[in-house]
């Protein structure tokens, strides 16, 4: 049987901190630096890899020594690649683990103690169940890790706040820590996952009546021809989260680690390599 994720440190009383540095990462393949510097030539960048320009155009934060997460109160170092240099690894463009993306999973706590889980939306077509999972179980929110000189928290823990009110919905965040980090494998986005625990004030049926309606309007706009920026701007006019259609589906499962393995036992088939990693970890970490 193969394996889906592996987890790689959960994390006790200890934080892990981070350290930005502004500079582009090494790595096999890269393109030249004429395309990082002094501006990022995005269009250049995704014609040097072949692909198609993208509307994916940032700065993503990459981690330069994965080593460093067994120490004790981790400092952690980060610097940057570009969405180009993400798709074409994704892409197979590049050689898979050519740089460590920074990207954060939250496992979502709602006021009446369910853990939420996804269908990862999108068409489910062979390509895509491969690279995003596509109907597959995953948990929202979750995404790659902008980067940034300074964070009003830390990386992990500003992205999964923006997600979950991208993904889930504009509700209250109790609290939100760090938990742990694995690796995720295929199908799916694979690579090095930070995972965060987010406690919300909104029960789950609250979240999923959002979930529904924001995917039904989204399936409605898109009907109409909307798209991009021009979509994403409706759905926040009308106050439902831009990205629910990330999670096709949302349900729940009880806060308890018996329960969580039992449902990781059950059709492995039908879990992304980071919904199953991250519902192993958070297990772990409840049976610690």
């Amino acid at each position: 049987m193969r394996d889906l994720a592996k987890t790689l440190r959960i994390w006790g009383s200890e934080k892990p901190s981070f350290r930005a540095n502004d500079r582009v990462a090494s790595f096999e393949g890269r393109a030249p630096d004429a395309l990082y510097s002094p501006e990022v030539n995005y269009d250049a960048l995704y014609k040097h890899y072949g692909l198609e320009p993208r509307a994916f155009r940032e700065k993503v934060a990459c981690l330069k020594d994965l080593t460093a997460i067994a120490a004790q109160n981790p400092i952690l170092d980060v610097n940057w690649v570009t969405s180009a240099d993400v798709m074409a690894q994704r892409e197979r463009r590049l050689q898979n683990g050519a740089f460590l993306q920074l990207a954060a999973i939250g496992v979502t706590l709602t006021k009446d103690n369910q853990v939420l889980v996804g269908v990862r939306g999108g068409k489910s077509t062979p390509e895509r169940v491969k690279l995003f999972g596509s109907g597959l179980y995953g948990l929202p929110p979750g995404g790659s890790v902008k980067f940034g000189t300074s964070y009003a928290v830390d990386p992990i823990t500003d992205t999964l706040m923006e997600e979950f009110h991208e993904e889930v919905g504009d509700f209250g965040i109790t609290s939100c820590k760090p938990l742990g980090v694995f690796e995720a494998y295929l199908p799916g986005p694979e690579g090095i996952k930070f995972l965060g625990l987010i406690k919300t004030d909104a029960s789950l049926d609250q979240i999923r009546k959002i979930n529904v309606e924001a995917n039904r309007v989204h399936s409605d706009l898109t009907a109409r021809g909307l798209k991009g920026a021009e979509l994403g701007a409706e759905l926040k006019r009308r106050n439902l989260p831009e990205d629910a259609w990330e999670h096709s589906e949302i349900f729940g499962l009880p806060n308890d680690a018996k329960a969580i393995r039992a449902f990781l036992g059950k059709d492995r088939e039908k879990f992304a390599g980071i919904g199953y990693g991250a519902l192993d970890l958070y297990a772990s970490a409840l049976e610690q």
